[in-house]
């Protein structure tokens, strides 16, 4: 019974996330009411001319897009953009927004076509104007970090069979001890907002390389608590380099393009970084055609490395 209480308790974590922050998001839409923003106006940058369509925004446009966004999240609440729960819902509403204003633009201000888009926009605005006050709070993030570090406890008590009151516990339910770093400690982790690009990076790495080590251990050592240190070693290892040789990285979303500057291999890293990364915190509202947490990492070292390498082709 009591093996059973101890593995229940430890799949019931994501679920705390799920209504711990949906309760968040209640009481705010309860308490907050939504005031009106004035109708930003919608320069050329932000209308793309270009063979991919008019209705797509390029890299310089999403640029323009997040720099107005940043300041009037800032304005609101006084937290970055990295602070909203759903950036990328907001960032899609904004995107309809200008699209529905450039329509409006083309339309006859008294027909009913015109009046729909008009109320169309009315509503994308109150949702969007919701969605920039629903920023994660204090306490918030405090629970999702506590959390985590409880689980660090937890899970290394279950490893050593050191739960007390436990009794013997099944290897089973010790197995389950060292892949709470992978399923618990840093998706609780990655769920909070902000981050600094230093953390958010050792985690993005994290995930993955303990997935491999976890993987990978059993092949040498059978002992879940041998495991289990070895997880905590590979998270310290993504902690002690990005928070030393990785910190003067440059954190801007830089975005490499063009699949002609990524090698094949890169390609299929991408592809497993997408398929396996639904502990990201991937948010609410994000399109199947935006690119993952890992996956912006990834492209970031990318678009680092073509700088240098044209940078140094300009220095010869």
């Amino acid at each position: 019974m009591a093996r059973f209480v101890i593995a229940l308790a430890l799949c019931a974590v994501p679920a705390v996330h799920t209504v711990v922050l949906g309760g968040a998001r209640a009481r705010l839409a309860r308490s907050a009411m939504v005031r009106r923003l004035p109708r930003p106006v919608s320069p050329p940058l932000l209308v793309r001319a270009s063979s991919t369509g008019p209705d797509e925004l390029d890299a310089a446009a999403d640029a323009a897009l997040m720099v107005r966004l940043e300041a009037e999240v800032q304005a609101l609440t006084g937290s970055g953009l990295d602070a909203v729960l759903n950036p990328m819902k907001l960032v899609n509403l904004e995107r309809d927004l200008i699209k529905l204003r450039a329509e409006l633009e083309t339309l006859d201000a008294s027909s009913a076509e015109a009046s729909a888009v008009r109320a169309k926009i009315e509503d994308k605005e109150r949702s969007a104007g919701f969605e920039k006050r629903t920023v994660m709070k204090g306490w918030l993030r405090a629970l999702f970090r506590g959390q985590a570090y409880l689980s660090i406890l937890i899970s290394a008590l279950v490893s050593y069979d050191a739960l007390p009151g436990a009794g013997h516990l099944d290897i089973g339910v010790r197995v389950l001890g060292f892949w709470s770093w992978w399923l618990f400690t840093i998706p609780s982790l990655r769920s909070i907002k902000p981050l600094s690009p230093q953390e958010k990076g050792a985690l993005n790495w994290a995930f993955l390389a303990v997935l491999f080590v976890s993987l990978a251990a059993p092949v040498a050592t059978k002992e879940p608590s041998l495991i289990w240190w070895a997880d905590a070693g590979a998270v310290g290892l993504c902690y002690a380099y990005f928070f030393t040789v990785g910190k003067e990285a440059d954190p801007a979303l830089v975005r490499a393009d063009s699949d002609d500057e990524q090698s094949g291999a890169q390609r299929a890293l991408k592809f497993a970084l997408r398929a396996i990364d639904f502990g990201s915190g991937v948010e609410r509202g994000q399109r199947s055609s935006e690119k993952t947490a890992i996956e912006r990492q990834l492209e970031e070292s990318i678009a680092a490395q073509a700088r240098a390498k044209a940078a140094a082709a300009k220095d010869e």
